[in-house]
């Protein structure tokens, strides 16, 4: 009889041998991530909306909704709804949170149709205590 490891093999004898082989296989558990997509999940009816906050300061969301933030039409040919406490160019127009849906009146402004866009807060347009943020 030669004995090969833990497996023996006679001659004089037919045996079978059956392998019997168990894998345990463990991988990592990770937590489901969300994904978030300001352009997908724009919200035209509610703000704050979910996981978006459209701010014109810290904890300051901007709750004026305007149908046509650019009525003179200067940046857009048709109208163009925003959140903004005034329309342009009014005082107060700035802050701005605004979804494209209007092609740009100026060749050289760069406003595709489906982005978001955002006019904050500066020193030459509004008070220096203001800031804009996504919370």
């Amino acid at each position: 009889m030669k004995s090969l490891g833990c497996l023996s093999l006679s001659c004089l004898t037919a045996t079978v041998v059956t392998f019997s082989c168990t894998a345990i296989v463990t991988t990592p558990v990770q937590a489901a991530v969300t994904v978030f997509d300001l352009a997908d999940d724009w919200e035209e009816n509610n703000n704050p909306n979910g996981a978006w906050s459209y701010n014109r300061a810290p904890n300051t969301p901007l709750t004026n909704y305007l149908d046509d933030y650019d009525p003179t039409p200067n940046f857009f040919i048709s109208p163009q709804p925003a959140y903004a406490a005034s329309t342009w160019p009014n005082i107060g127009h700035i802050s701005v949170w605004l979804k494209s849906e209007s092609l740009p009146a100026l060749p050289d402004f760069d406003a595709p149709i489906g982005r978001v866009y955002m006019h904050g807060n500066d020193p030459f347009s509004s008070l220096p205590s203001q800031v804009n943020d996504i919370a």
